[in-house]
């Protein structure tokens, strides 16, 4: 995912949200709904610090993050439970970022 695309993608995220914390995550008394949101938000977040910061891919692949994240929350919603599914995708999220990062060579040369 290109600079740009990440930005926008990551920003239309985090926007939306924001307006989820204040329409469907505005009390911790569902707290499904306040990891569900949460997910989202950090999924955009990811997506716009690899979009702003594209050397942070030599340590993690951040948009790998965000699928992790995006996956787990699909697998929450199928067995109803969301805050197992954004902590294990988050989980497996960190794990792919870590191992698809751009590796560096001693030399300096960006391997692919």
């Amino acid at each position: 995912m290109n600079a740009k695309a990440s930005k926008l993608v990551g920003g239309s995220l985090t926007a939306i949200a924001l307006v989820g914390y204040l329409t469907v995550a505005d009390e911790l008394r569902h707290l499904g709904e306040f990891f569900a949101v949460s997910g989202i938000f950090l999924s955009g977040t990811a997506l716009l610090i690899a979009g702003f910061f594209p050397r942070t891919s030599q340590v993690f692949a951040l948009p790998w993050f965000a699928l992790g994240i995006g996956i787990g929350m699909v697998a929450g919603l199928v067995i109803d439970q969301a805050v197992a599914g954004v902590c294990s995708g988050a989980t497996i999220g960190l794990f792919m970022a870590y191992l698809f990062r751009r590796r560096v060579p001693k030399s300096g040369a960006v391997v692919a």
